[in-house]
């Protein structure tokens, strides 16, 4: 279960990376900026912020079905 959340929040950080692409140069100088910059989008756009948990869940529930296929057709 830690493997499969910890799989979702990298998956939701890389997503909503997209949307701070103009800020990665300025980022690399203060890391706490982008992190700022990206509390303050997901204050700013809920929707969004709703939609990209939803996408890295399912992304993740994928991987995870696939994964746990991929284990049982190993013992099998």
């Amino acid at each position: 279960m830690k493997f499969i959340l910890s799989l979702n929040l990298i998956i939701s950080v890389v997503l909503s990376s997209y949307l701070l692409a103009p800020q990665k140069a300025y980022a690399y100088h203060n890391p706490d900026h982008l992190v700022e910059q990206a509390i303050t989008l997901a204050a700013q756009n809920k929707s969004l912020t709703l939609a990209l948990a939803a996408n890295a869940t399912a992304i993740t529930l994928i991987l995870g079905i696939g994964l746990h296929l991929a284990r049982r057709k190993q013992t099998d």
